[in-house]
């Protein structure tokens, strides 16, 4: 039996033990929150053994809390909570994103011996947040309805992303370019079968971020386009009104943190949301998870959002003491050139500040355009240049100045206990070296330089590259240090600072050279291979859309980029076990970091903050994707 096999059921069997032992020694003692007795009590909700699970997950946590207290209050960038803040899954990790798996809405699975399917079974009795039951045809639903539907029977599935919908399979459902085969068993169990060995398919679905939980038929069946009847028979139609009308509109992954009362899986519902203003979040009565008493999460009855763009702003609710969290769903809450200022503001404030492990990097991820502008693609093509440019940057002196020295020179590669992880790869090509850069670039035939000192090309006009970033997430002041750098070695940068939300715009039009946006360093390669793997790059979409496209649109990647996304998908991901995955993916890293499609400046903690009272805030130990503070927010409790 392969080491991933043996692992694999190890895990299912510790936790299928963990859980059983735990549920027997609870059983006959469950409890809930003084608000939900009361509503049980006057018969406006099931009592709690109705409403959870017979063997509800048991939360692991630093302390066991206490039930009430006051809103938790939240400054968000978006009016809602976000749908990776408040999120339950099929699976989850046990700590650091990217790291070992633990059990979600499933209760237990197993391997076959041939490591390509997995059995899973869900928590039984377990319900919506309307009460209807949670189970296996749920699952089914959404796989054949959502996953896997497409509204042209001769095409992929729509898939359902945050910038719409596209086509393609979603790759924790996918195999070889195929989607699984997924079965359901019993009422609570599916079978999920992969046509080879499939390892990352745990670590695939353990980061599905749009999976079953997240549709219920019970709302969206009725809705959906087959149940309607399409508006015109003709193919283009059908994918317009799907995409539209179902794909987008009603099951997009904001639909359920944007709607009052769409039923969820998650510890809160919304309440109320004011568009453009704010949303309530109220504790979900059928949630399924307790703490080791047996108390039903989560402990702290709402959450209140306050959307505030303006950074400046929420920092000064932030000294005056009225927020208990900050939520900016994909970038730091708090900068860490404002370190000095947000540490001496403690007391005055009632806050804490913490730092985490982040998943993102928090300072740019640079990603060189090498399909967009023609005058300069040849550059952006040349590996050397690349290099030269990543050289050129002075990270340490970056850290230094904006970055309070938290930060670690780092490349697009994965951290440690990561799966991928190479001793020194994620340092390569990080040391600055101005010499060599600017010998490189000599090398490339672009000594000769103009009156300004920069670099005159071969078609004899001044080397010029636009260099786009979003204003809100960087501070400008790290894009001008690169900028700077970069004009030391010649070449002359023409920052373009844009609004986070024009920035999904932007990056699709072929007016820009270089993107600094925020990078995902500390991100499982694995399943984020849109952050390294070329053809997927947002600076190498025109290589994608080519792929996607079965070579009908786009542009044709060069033969070196489609052998290494060949490798990744015939070969990495169809490993027979996770050591050899782990080699594979390891092999391909060195790779990527080699060619430097992309690279980073630094990875850097993500500072944030909590009230003073607030218990059970996970800081150390743990590194969550987008760097959520708010993870395992059922388990907050106020100590007051």
């Amino acid at each position: 039996m392969s080491m991933l096999k043996s692992l694999s059921r190890a895990s299912a069997f510790t936790s299928l033990v963990l859980a059983l032992v735990l549920s027997v020694a609870i059983a006959q003692d469950y409890s809930e929150a003084p608000m939900l007795a009361e509503a049980a009590g006057l018969q406006e909700i099931p009592t709690l053994l109705e409403r959870i699970p017979t063997n509800p997950l048991v939360l692991d946590m630093a302390e066991i809390g206490k039930y009430g207290g006051p809103a938790i209050r939240v400054a968000s960038i978006d009016d809602n909570f976000g749908w990776k803040y408040n999120k339950a899954q099929l699976f989850d990790y046990c700590a650091s994103f990217g790291g070992e798996v633990c059990p979600g809405l499933v209760a237990n699975w197993e391997w076959n011996e041939a490591g390509n399917a997995i059995t899973m079974t869900l928590r039984e009795n377990m319900r919506w947040s309307d009460g209807e039951i949670f189970d296996a045809d749920d699952v089914m639903w959404w796989w054949t309805h959502i996953a896997t539907y497409t509204p042209d029977p001769e095409g992929a599935p729509l898939v359902n992303g945050v910038g719409g919908v596209v086509a393609g399979f979603p790759g924790a459902v996918s195999y070889d370019g195929q989607p699984l085969v997924v079965e359901k068993l019993d009422n609570l169990t599916t079978r999920w079968t992969a046509t080879g060995p499939n390892p990352a398919m745990m670590h695939a679905l353990a980061y599905l971020l749009h999976g079953p939980e997240e549709f219920p038929e019970q709302w969206l069946g009725s809705l959906h386009p087959e149940n309607q009847g399409y508006a015109d028979d003709d193919v283009d139609s059908r994918v317009t009104q799907w995409a539209e009308h179902f794909g987008y509109m009603q099951a997009s992954p904001y639909a359920k943190v944007q709607t009052v009362g769409y039923p969820t899986m998650h510890p809160y519902m919304l309440e109320e949301r004011t568009e453009g203003s704010g949303s309530v979040y109220v504790r979900n009565p059928y949630y399924w998870a307790v703490d080791a008493e047996g108390k039903q999460l989560p402990y702290i009855d709402r959450i209140e959002i306050e959307k505030i763009d303006e950074y400046d702003l929420r920092q000064a609710k932030l000294f005056a003491g009225e927020l208990d969290l900050a939520n900016t769903p994909t970038y730091n809450p708090w900068r860490l050139a404002d370190l000095p200022t947000l540490l001496e503001n403690q007391d005055k404030g009632d806050y804490i500040i913490g730092f985490q492990e982040a998943a993102r990097a928090w300072a740019p991820q640079l990603y060189f355009n090498q399909s967009g502008p023609m005058n300069n693609r040849l550059y952006m093509q040349n590996r050397n240049f690349r290099v030269a440019l990543s050289i050129a940057m002075n990270r340490d002196e970056i850290n230094e100045v904006l970055y309070q020295g938290l930060a670690v020179p780092w490349n697009v590669a994965p951290r440690p206990g990561q799966t991928g992880f190479v001793e020194g790869l994620g340092t390569l090509y990080t040391e600055y070296d101005p010499d060599t850069a600017n010998a490189l670039l000599d090398q490339m035939g672009l000594a000769e330089r103009d009156a300004g000192g920069f670099r005159i090309g071969p078609d004899g006009n001044r080397v010029s590259l636009v260099v786009l970033f979003e204003e809100e997430a960087e501070p400008a002041e790290t894009m001008e240090m690169i900028a700077n750098y970069w004009e030391q070695a010649g070449i002359e940068i023409l920052l373009r600072p844009t609004p986070q939300n024009e920035m999904y715009n932007q990056r699709a039009e072929p007016t820009w050279d270089i993107i600094g946006w925020y990078g995902e360093a500390g991100g499982f390669y694995l399943t984020r291979f849109d952050k390294w793997l070329p053809g997927a790059l947002i600076s190498t979409q025109g290589w994608n859309e080519y792929i996607l496209s079965d070579g009908a649109e786009g542009e044709v990647p060069p033969p070196h980029a489609m052998h290494f996304r060949n490798t990744f998908f015939q070969e990495v991901l169809q490993s027979s076990s996770e050591e050899e995955l782990n080699e594979k993916f390891q092999s391909l890293m060195r790779q990527s970091v080699y060619n430097l499609w992309t690279t980073l400046t630094l990875h850097a903690p993500s500072a944030g903050h909590q009230n003073k009272d607030l218990r059970n805030v996970r800081w150390e130990g743990v590194s969550i994707e987008a760097s959520n503070h708010y993870a395992r927010m059922q388990t907050y409790w106020w100590d007051r």
